[in-house]
C-alpha cells in the first residue's frame, strides 16, 4: 500500500481574444472603409492553427469590393465573400500563451447610393480550433461614423439648334455628369437667360431621365 496511481484527463483550453478596429475615421459613400483585426491567445494552452475569423459585412458596403490588404499567414477562404459573409483563415504557427497573430487588414467600398447618415457597424468573430472556454472575447465590432457625401458634378451647355434666328425658337442642350464618388441627389440647374431670350417651354429629357 505504499504506492497508488490515478488517471487525469488532460483537456486543452486556449482563450482567444479578437480585437477589431476601423482604420477609416469616417465613411463617404462610394469610398473605402479599412478595418484591422488582431487575435491574441491568453492561454493557458497553445492555440492550434489553422483557425478562422468570420466577418459579416454590413449591408452598407459592397461585398464584391472586398480586398485583403495585408497580414502574414492570413487568407480569404474561397477567394471572396459568400453573400456578405467573408471567412479569413490564419495558418501561421500555433499561438502559445501570450502570442498574437499578425494584423489582418482589409477594406471594402461603401455603396455610392447610400443615403443614411447612421454609423456603419462591422463585427467579426474568431472560430478557434483548440477548445476555448471563454467565448465572451471572441467577437468585436468597429463602428464608423458618417462623413459628408461627395459628388463631383460637371455641366456642359451647348446649342442644340443649328443657329438662333430673331423671332424664332431655338433649343439648348444641358448635360450634367456626376464623377462621384457618391450619388448626387435632388440636383437643380439654374439658367439665367440673357436679355432678348425668353423661355418657351418644350422641355425634353433623355430617355430614363426626368427634368
Amino acid at each position: 500500500n505504499n504506492d497508488d496511481d490515478t488517471s487525469v484527463s488532460v483537456r486543452p483550453n486556449a482563450d482567444l481574444e479578437l480585437d477589431k478596429s476601423a482604420v477609416t475615421d469616417s465613411y463617404v459613400p462610394g469610398l473605402d472603409i479599412t478595418w484591422e483585426i488582431d487575435v491574441t491567445n491568453h492561454g493557458p494552452s497553445v492555440s492550434r492553427t489553422p483557425f478562422t475569423v468570420t466577418d459579416t459585412l454590413p449591408a452598407e458596403v459592397d461585398p464584391t469590393t472586398l480586398e485583403l490588404l495585408s497580414g502574414a499567414d492570413w487568407s480569404v477562404v474561397g477567394g471572396g465573400p459568400v453573400g456578405n459573409v467573408v471567412t479569413f483563415e490564419y495558418d501561421g504557427a500555433d499561438l502559445g500563451a501570450g502570442d498574437a497573430t499578425s494584423t489582418l487588414r482589409y477594406r471594402a467600398t461603401v455603396r455610392s447610393n447610400l443615403l443614411t447618415t447612421d454609423p456603419i457597424v462591422n463585427g467579426a468573430v474568431v472560430i478557434p480550433t483548440t477548445p476555448d472556454d471563454d467565448l465572451t472575447n471572441n467577437d468585436d465590432d468597429a463602428p464608423v461614423d458618417h462623413d459628408t457625401a461627395l459628388a463631383d458634378l460637371s455641366l456642359v451647355k451647348s446649342l442644340a439648334s443649328d443657329d438662333l434666328v430673331a423671332g424664332e425658337g431655338g433649343r439648348y442642350r444641358i448635360e450634367v455628369t456626376n464623377d462621384g464618388p457618391s450619388y448626387a441627389v435632388a440636383v437643380v440647374v439654374t439658367d439665367t437667360l440673357p436679355e432678348g431670350l425668353a423661355y418657351a417651354g418644350g422641355l425634353v429629357s433623355q430617355t430614363g431621365d426626368t427634368w
